[in-house]
C-alpha cells in the first residue's frame, strides 16, 4: 500500500463558525494536488491545521492520520519532522534571524548528518538555482525581502528539507513572468524528487509548470467538486459558481 496522509472528519470553528466543515480526504504519496476555491473558502485553514499551525482561538476536530500514525495530537514541530512542509501565503519577517542559520536549523530537526560546510555550500547552490542573491541568505529572514524573494526563500527551504509532503499556499501571488517561471520549475524538480505536493492557488498561471493529478474545489469549508487539471480550465472560463453547482 503507498503511504499516504489520510484527514478525516476535519472542523476547524471560530466560536460558532465553520471554516472547515467536515473534511475528509486521503493525499497518496508522490501524486500533486491543486487546491482551488474563492476568497475565504477554507483553503488555507485546511493546509494550516494539517500542519499545526492554527491560531488558538481556533477549534480542530477530526483526524490526521501519516502513515498510520495519529499526528493530530501533536505539535508543528514534530509535525514538521514527520515531512509535513508548509509555505505561508505571506511568511513572516525574522529581523537578525538570518536565513542560511534558520534553513541550517530546520535541516538539524531533521536529525541528518551532514558537515556544516557541506550545508550551506548545498543552500547557496540552491539559492543560485532560484535566482537568490548571496547576500539575502545572510539577511534576516523576509526582513525587508520583496514578495517575489519571499516566495523564493520557501522554496528554497522546501528544497533542502525534501519534505514528503509540501503544501504550498499560494506561492505564485505576486510573481513576476520569470519568478513563475523558476519557481514553478523548481517546483516540478520537487514533484520528481518524491515530495507530494499540495498547491492552492486562484489561476492556471503555476499549474501549467505542474504534474497535476487531482484538482480540490473548495467553498464554504468543505470540498465540493474534484477532478483532473481539467476542472482548473473548467473553472477559469466559468467561474467558481458555475462549477460548484454543476
Amino acid at each position: 500500500m503507498k503511504k499516504t496522509l489520510v484527514v478525516k472528519n476535519l472542523s476547524v470553528t471560530l466560536k460558532d463558525k465553520h471554516i472547515v466543515d467536515d473534511v475528509s480526504f486521503s493525499f497518496v504519496r508522490g501524486k500533486t494536488y491543486v487546491i482551488m476555491g474563492p476568497n475565504g473558502s477554507g483553503k488555507s485553514t485546511f493546509v494550516k491545521s494539517i500542519a499545526g499551525v492554527l491560531d488558538e482561538d481556533l477549534s480542530v476536530r477530526g483526524s490526521i492520520v501519516l502513515n498510520g500514525k495519529h499526528i493530530e495530537k501533536i505539535d508543528a514541530s514534530e509535525r514538521a519532522r514527520s515531512g509535513i512542509f508548509l509555505s505561508f501565503q505571506s511568511p513572516v519577517a525574522i529581523p537578525g534571524v538570518s536565513v542560511i542559520d534558520i534553513v541550517r536549523a530546520s535541516y538539524d530537526e531533521k536529525k541528518k548528518r551532514i558537515k556544516k560546510e557541506d550545508l550551506t555550500e548545498e543552500i547557496i547552490r540552491q539559492a543560485n538555482v532560484l535566482g537568490i542573491q548571496k547576500e539575502l541568505l545572510y539577511r534576516g529572514i523576509h526582513d525587508g525581502f520583496s514578495g517575489g524573494e519571499r516566495k523564493k526563500i520557501e522554496i528554497l527551504e522546501a528544497f533542502i528539507l525534501k519534505p514528503t509532503y509540501a503544501f504550498l499556499d499560494e506561492v505564485d501571488t505576486g510573481l513576476d513572468v520569470d519568478a513563475l517561471r523558476i519557481i514553478g520549475k523548481s517546483i516540478k524538480e520537487l514533484q520528481r524528487m518524491g515530495t507530494t505536493v499540495v498547491c492552492i492557488t486562484h489561476s492556471n498561471r503555476i499549474i501549467k509548470y505542474l504534474l497535476v493529478d487531482h484538482v480540490l474545489l473548495f467553498s464554504h469549508g468543505k470540498i465540493v467538486k474534484q477532478g483532473d487539471k481539467r476542472l482548473v480550465g473548467q473553472i477559469e472560463k466559468n467561474g467558481y459558481d458555475k462549477i460548484e453547482n454543476v
